[in-house]
């Protein structure tokens, strides 16, 4: 049985504000990223160290530009990834609401660990407490996730918090990032087109300020996209060796 053809769309909206030279910038910090190594190894040390510098000083450039011109930007990305034939609704399910071994399947994560609440009035706690009370008390697990960022033959660390909730068909995770970067990742397990296989669903919505976005939305649509083929690959593990090939 073949598998059901990858399908990603993405929906995008933002404020009435273009600019070709800072997007320009910022595509500058995807290009810096995916320098191939053979190209890295032939630069010196102080090149090396100049050209991550730059990548890292740009986007705290941006950072700053964003927070003082104040224009921000909400992003909705639907994807799609279809999962092993072998899997079953009950086991991919399974494997989200394990939010150590979902979360650990990101490529970037190097530190992942559970925390006490955060402050009652912060943006994960309102909007986690919101959903949970009208998902009959669901519980909310809160969460430190540290990535690693590629810029070029360096990296530079980041340290997100989020607020985890299951569903009946997947999981919820509420994130704040640092430079003003916020918003939701809903997983979900459903049926592909077709009606006959299924597939890890994805829907997110980001919101950070527009300048950053570019170099947000290609970490984003990266990570994640390794993470949801990871699960696959988990599951497809786990059938075999429960003998359900």
């Amino acid at each position: 049985m073949s598998q059901p053809a990858l399908a990603e769309t993405r929906l995008a909206s933002s404020p009435s504000f273009s600019s070709d030279k800072i997007t320009n910038i910022s595509t500058f910090i995807l290009k810096l990223r995916a320098r191939p190594k053979q190209q890295q190894a032939s630069m010196s040390s102080k090149q090396l160290l100049i050209t991550s510098g730059a990548g890292i000083g740009v986007l705290s450039a941006l950072y700053i530009y964003g927070r003082t011109v104040g224009f921000k930007s909400t992003h909705e990305i639907v994807s799609e990834t279809p999962l092993p034939a072998s899997t079953t609704r009950e086991a991919a399910i399974a494997l989200l609401h394990d939010h150590t071994t979902f979360q650990n399947l990101q490529p970037l994560v190097i530190d992942n660990k559970i925390i006490p609440p955060p402050p009652s009035t912060s943006y994960l706690v309102t909007e986690s407490t919101s959903l949970s009370s009208s998902s009959n008390g669901t519980p909310v697990e809160y969460r430190q996730v540290t990535i690693s960022v590629p810029m070029g033959p360096f990296s530079s660390t980041v340290i997100s918090r989020s607020a985890t909730i299951d569903t009946e068909d997947g999981v919820i995770v509420f994130f704040q990032a640092p430079m003003g970067m916020y918003g939701k990742n809903q997983f979900r397990v459903v049926k592909d087109g077709q009606g006959k296989g299924l597939v890890l669903r994805e829907e997110a919505k980001l919101t950070g300020y527009s300048v950053l976005m570019p170099f947000v939305l290609g970490t984003e649509e990266k990570n994640h996209g390794e993470q949801r083929r990871k699960v696959g690959r988990e599951l497809k593990r786990r059938a075999e060796a429960a003998g359900g090939k």
